[in-house]
């Protein structure tokens, strides 16, 4: 019995794709997969439109469309080994034109760009054979046999809706369905200076308070020696090492801003925009009786306005440098030491810096370009070695932003302290042959962030419900607790258990990934 061609060819088409996608361990080559599959079916329909100015408005559009998708996911996978998902594009979406354009120069290659002109090369080959069948040029048999054409498409169209969910399009299409959803429900939002908190209560120890939380960017604490980094990248943090209380295992619950700071800066109730806009830390000190301060050196929106930006809107001062090329973090320094000479008697000031944030080489000046050498890394290629070299050199700039705000905090002999912590941690080719952080595929680097506290002795002087342990296991989530704490600030729902610095401190869990254990993800590392 003789098979049919058609058959043949839908059996060892499904056979193929379908060895492919379930064996490969590269994420990039699964969706390139998914786009050579979409392909086969717009060679297909190019085939059974007769009509040829039909044919040319179909072509032209689905090409297109079809190289700038292929290339968007390949891309995304082969850096990432992720697939592109909805919390993905949901951070797209609040990430601004500047980061954009950063990570655009940092990540994309000369590779990316050879498989960007291979795409777009399809939309050629698609003219040319139009141009052949207009001038009258048979198109090769195998492609005119109607029963195989027919069979190919079959196979297209189970496969694209098999591989459904992982589709751009549709990703796309649902993301932004549900943003605006929760866009719409922000903005139904009533925000208010003092938010829902109930029964605030500060506990003042002197005639003045002062409380400055520095948020990083994107610093895991694996790179600085503070932590026990070989290279010298704290020097002059380590110089006040006595001075300072470092925390040794603090996670960050998200490898992304957005969610993380989300989650630092608000209570438990972060999901629910009504709650969590309602619930952050700058109302907890508003209701307190402090004035507010925001000094970020990130810019406040992106597609939507983001929630750091929300956060802010309800501190009695706030502030967003000019973050063009060149606006090192050096520059909230003037901002703070205006903030320090507000005579107002409780003060709450947060930083937000640019930090480490990719690109690395535009977080520092030329006087900070200090490691140039060969790094210690498994992973030996001079982009490695690049990244390595300009990522330290962003640390020892950060170091010396953070010991500035500390020196100008320490000038006004209050009770006061400084606490210090990233957003989110960074992979820097330490357990991957890559740079950067991803939700969907997060390493440990990523997770693990610097968490240090800087007290003045006026401080220290009232500091008898201070229990000090420095290898707690801490997630940055708690942060309002830990800070409230800090403050001497108390309210309904405070809970001392979720405080770092309280004796009654109780070790939680540390969840990651939306459902994972830290600890038990990393036990190993």
């Amino acid at each position: 019995m003789r098979i049919p061609l058609s058959l043949l060819s839908l059996i060892t088409s499904l056979l193929v794709i379908g060895y492919t996608y379930f064996n490969s361990d590269s994420i990039g080559e699964k969706q390139l997969l998914i786009y050579i599959v979409l392909f086969a079916l717009g060679v297909c329909l190019i085939h059974f439109i007769r009509n040829k100015a039909l044919k040319v408005v179909f072509v032209i559009p689905f090409f297109l469309i079809y190289s700038l998708l292929s290339f968007v996911e390949f891309a995304h996978g082969d850096l990432f080994n992720s697939r592109i998902t909805t919390s993905t594009i949901s951070i797209l979406l609040e990430t601004n034109t500047l980061e954009i354009g950063e990570f655009l120069n940092t990540y994309i290659t000369g590779f990316h760009i050879v498989v960007a002109f291979l795409l777009m090369g399809t939309l050629i080959i698609a003219f040319i054979a139009l141009l052949k069948q207009s001038s009258g040029n048979s198109i090769p048999k195998i492609i005119a046999n109607n029963k195989l054409m027919l069979s190919l498409f079959i196979v297209s169209l189970i496969c694209l809706y098999m591989f459904r969910e992982h589709f751009l399009p549709i990703q796309v299409a649902n993301t932004i369905e549900d943003y605006q959803h929760q866009k719409e429900i922000i903005e139904s939002v009533n925000v208010t200076p003092d938010g829902n908190f109930k029964n605030v209560i500060h506990e003042p120890t002197s005639n003045k308070k002062l409380v400055v939380l520095v948020l990083g960017e994107s610093t895991t604490r694996n790179h600085m020696s503070l932590y026990g980094y070989y290279r010298k990248t704290n020097p002059l943090l380590e110089l006040r090492k006595d001075e300072l209380l470092i925390y040794k295992d603090v996670i960050s619950p998200n490898t992304h801003t957005i969610p993380s700071l989300g989650k630092a800066l608000t209570l438990d109730d972060y999901e629910v925009p009504s709650k969590k806009y309602n619930s952050t830390l700058i109302q907890l000190f508003n209701k307190a009786g402090f004035k507010t301060y925001w000094i970020s050196n990130q810019r406040p929106v992106g597609v939507y306005e983001t929630s750091t930006k929300i956060i802010s809107r309800n501190s009695d001062v706030s502030i967003y440098t000019d973050i063009s090329e060149g606006a090192f973090d050096g520059k909230v320094l003037g901002h703070l030491k205006k903030a320090l000479k507000d005579d107002s008697d409780k003060k709450l000031i947060v930083i937000h810096l640019m930090g480490t944030h990719v690109a690395y080489n535009r977080r520092y000046p030329e006087t900070f370009n200090t490691f140039n050498d060969e790094p210690i890394t498994s992973f030996k290629s001079e982009k490695a070695f690049q990244m390595i070299n300009e990522y330290d050199n962003a640390v020892l700039y950060n170091d010396y932003v953070l010991n500035e705000i500390i020196n100008e905090v320490e000038k006004k002999d209050l009770e006061s302290a400084v606490l210090y912590l990233s957003d989110h941690g960074e992979e820097v080719y330490e357990t991957r042959n890559k740079n950067g952080h991803t939700e969907s595929k997060g390493s440990k680097p990523m997770y693990d962030i610097p968490f240090i506290l800087w007290r003045s002795n006026k401080f220290l002087e009232k500091s008898e419900t201070f229990e000090i342990v420095l290898d707690r296991p801490y997630s940055s989530e708690n942060l309002p607790y830990s800070l409230a704490h800090l403050a001497k600030i108390k309210f309904d729902g405070y809970i001392k258990e979720k405080s770092i610095f309280d004796s009654d401190f109780i070790i939680e869990d540390r969840i990651i990934l939306n459902d994972k254990l830290y600890d038990e993800v990393f036990k190993e590392e």
